[in-house]
């Protein structure tokens, strides 16, 4: 029997599938479910999948979107802790998923854990592009301009996929945030949250929301919309403010100004 499941959506991935695969592979001292949800890839990644990773249980899923895969994925699982990793992101040690059981294991009661990130335009090199802090996201004033946990960063038990209802398929880009935001804004379910600043993943840049100006105002109208569904109302100004800060954040750290580290030897 499995202790956790990871999901994990992909298409076309065949130039970050394996080394997201091996990442999975190496993690110690749990049992893992790797449930693997392919949108109909026409390159050679379901063959890198069934060579690297054999044991994993691919689905095909011709023309699926991301959030029509995750909620497909998600029900598929086949434990009660569910986390995600995309096809181009890592987890940043071999033992983040046995701390992430621990965590489930010794607070009772505990339904979302969400530990950190960075974001990283070139693996090959391992220098952090942006820091996204979790615990950050305790006070709810940072989704309000639009700003999100790290979705990777996520684990959560069945129940609360199943009491937000999955993954809104309606929108293209921004419904991880509705779902973030459910957890950690309006937390009408009053979900067990516990948040962690140490980092569990690594993220490419330029996912569907952030692979340029053009997706960036595309997820901005969605969450526009999100906001407005919750009495909430976000101004141009306030979109252009995040995408400010996120650039200058990202600069920060480029230039080196500011380092973090990303060693998750330690107990979260």
């Amino acid at each position: 029997m499995a202790d956790i499941s990871i999901v994990t959506v992909c298409l076309n991935s065949e130039l970050s599938i394996e080394q997201c695969l091996n990442s999975i592979a190496r993690q110690v001292g749990v049992d893992i479910d790797h449930v693997i949800v392919d949108g109909g890839s026409m390159d050679s990644t379901t063959e890198i999948i069934k060579s690297v990773s054999p044991k994993s249980r691919l689905f095909i899923l011709p023309g699926s979107g991301i959030y029509e895969a995750l909620n497909f994925g998600i029900k598929k699982a086949r434990t009660n802790i569910i986390g995600i990793l995309h096809s181009n992101d890592v987890f940043m040690s071999d033992n983040i998923l046995s701390l992430v059981q621990l965590e489930f294991n010794n607070c009772f009661g505990l339904d979302v854990f969400c530990g950190s990130a960075v974001v990283n335009a070139d693996f090959q090199e391992m220098k952090v592009d942006r820091y996204i802090n979790s615990n950050l996201f305790v006070r709810k004033q940072l989704m309000r301009i639009g700003f999100m946990p790290a979705h990777t960063g996520l684990f959560h038990t069945k129940s609360v996929f199943e009491k937000i209802g999955g993954y809104d398929t309606s929108y293209h880009s921004a419904s991880d945030f509705k779902f973030c935001f459910e957890i950690f804004f309006n937390n009408r379910f009053e979900f067990s949250l516990k948040t962690s600043p140490n980092v569990v993943t690594m993220m490419s840049s330029g996912g569907t929301s952030s692979s340029g100006i053009r997706s960036y105002w595309r997820t901005a109208r969605e969450i526009t919309m999100i906001l407005n569904e919750n009495q909430l109302r976000i101004s141009v100004f306030q979109h252009c403010l995040r995408l400010a800060i996120k650039k200058l954040h990202s600069w920060v750290y480029i230039l080196g100004f500011r380092r973090i580290s990303v060693d998750s030897s330690n107990d979260f």
